[in-house]
Order: C-alpha cells, then sequence, then structure tokens
C-alpha cells in the first residue's frame, strides 16, 4: 500500500515533570523531566531499573498526576482534561493484559466496545487491527492457547484498536522468539508510517537502534540525553553500538 509522508506534529510535549513518592525516599522519581515527541516518531525512552520510566509513562498518559510540570497531547493540557485526552491515548503494558479463556477477536471486541466502538466501525478495526499483527488465522482461537509471542501481539492490538495519535509500549518483546520480536518491530514501523508517535521502552537496545529514531536516557528521575540515535552515535564514536553508549552514561554497576 502506498503511504503519503505527513507533515510532523507536536503530539506530547512533557514540559519540567517532577515527582515524589510519598512512601519512598525523599529522592524524585521524577526531576524536571522534559520530552517532546512528534507524529510518526518512534522514541526511545531508556533507562535502567528505577530510573524513572514507568512513573513517567504513568505521568504522561494520564494515570498519576504528578507533583509538578505539565504534559500537553495533541495541544490539550492532559493534567487538566484527562478524559479528553485518552482517546488519544494507547496504552500497551509489560503484563499481558488479556482474558486467556476468550478468543483473540473476543478480547479485542472487548477492549474495542471500552473505546467506543460499535457495530461496522468495531468489525472494521478488528479485521484491520488482526491483520496488522498477524493474527487472523488465529483469531478465534482461546489466548490461553497461544505461544508467549501470540499473546504480546494481541496485546499489542488491544492498544491500537481504536488508532490512538500516542501509543505508549512498555517493553513488548521481552521473552518472546526472534520471529515475534521481528513481527512486533514490522507493525511499529508501519503504524510509524501512518503517522501515529510511540513512545517505546526496552532494554534491548539492538531494537533502539532499529527503530527509534530519537531516545532520551533516563536514570534517578533525570534525563541525561535527549537527542537523535544517529547523532548520540556519531557523539560516542569510542562506543561499539548504543548497548556500549547506554553504560558509558548510566554506568556498569548492578542494579537490583
Amino acid at each position: 500500500m502506498h503511504s503519503t509522508q505527513l507533515p510532523l506534529q507536536t503530539v506530547l510535549q512533557a514540559s519540567d515533570l517532577t515527582h515524589v513518592y510519598e512512601s519512598a525516599a525523599p529522592t524524585p522519581a521524577l526531576n524536571k523531566v522534559n520530552l517532546t515527541v512528534q507524529s510518526g516518531e518512534i522514541f526511545g525512552l531508556l533507562g535502567p531499573n528505577g530510573a524513572g520510566k514507568t512513573t513517567a509513562i504513568s505521568v504522561m498518559s494520564t494515570l498519576l498526576r504528578p507533583n509538578a510540570g505539565q504534559v500537553h497531547i495533541c495541544g490539550l493540557d492532559a493534567l487538566r482534561r484527562p478524559r479528553q485526552v485518552r482517546p488519544y491515548i494507547g496504552v500497551v503494558p509489560q503484563r499481558i493484559a488479556l482474558f486467556e479463556t476468550l478468543s483473540a477477536s473476543e478480547n479485542l471486541a472487548y477492549f474495542g466496545r471500552l473505546y467506543g466502538l460499535r457495530g461496522s466501525a468495531l468489525k472494521e478495526a478488528l479485521r484491520a487491527t488482526l491483520a496488522a499483527t498477524g493474527l487472523e488465522d488465529r483469531a478465534d482461537q482461546a489466548v490461553r492457547t497461544f505461544s508467549g509471542g501470540m499473546k504480546r501481539r494481541v496485546n499489542l492490538a488491544a492498544g491500537i484498536l481504536h488508532r490512538p495519535r500516542l501509543l505508549f509500549l512498555d517493553e513488548p518483546t521481552v521473552g518472546i522468539d526472534a520471529q515475534s520480536r521481528n513481527q512486533i518491530l514490522e507493525s511499529l514501523l508501519r503504524l510509524k508510517e501512518q503517522g501515529i508517535a510511540i513512545i517505546y521502552t526496552t532494554h534491548y537496545m539492538e531494537e533502539v537502534q532499529r527503530i527509534c529514531s530519537r531516545l532520551a536516557i533516563i536514570d534517578q528521575g533525570r534525563i541525561l540525553v535527549q537527542d537523535n540515535t544517529q547523532t548520540l552515535l556519531e557523539q560516542h564514536a569510542d562506543c561499539a553500538d548504543l548497548g556500549e553508549v547506554y553504560l558509558k552514561l548510566t554506568g556498569r554497576q548492578l542494579r537490583d
């Protein structure tokens, strides 16, 4: 299918996001975090465990209100108008969020109705999403019979069913085989071509190097660097790949 290059628009603008969990240490989980993501962009959000990635995504997807800062999505104030913003957002959590006894189609129909899809619009969304994730032939089988990779693909399908403008992906390829990983990454590149903005978290640096045009590395609640992926690699020419750049910036000590 012929794809047309769409003009870039700012889909997400996060400014000075700051958050401290009262039950934890006084060190901020987020410390004046600034991010900008454009339409048709896959943006990698990287960092060690406990760096602040999950808190940042929770804030930007309207699930958590920060102590300070602003979030604008598609020009709307996401902190003041979360209900208006949520139809523009898709979230694919790391944990599989599916009903195991239902089929792939039944799971997607359930989520589609939650998004407000009905009738022919729901049927077309199901057809297109199952095709995009390579699940047409298994649509009527119970999810409990699926491999880990297939469950990940249904998980992704549930997040894109309503055609969001902004998609949050939290480690969507963890624990799956190479074929399913490739299928998911190819699906994300097609979504990018359609103008969807994607925020992508993963510990697999080779995935980021393959699909993310820009990235930010966060640690201890602060953004260490935010730049084009290729530019970052060129700036650290002494590093063999993005994994080495990441370790150079965040350190090699273990994070438990």
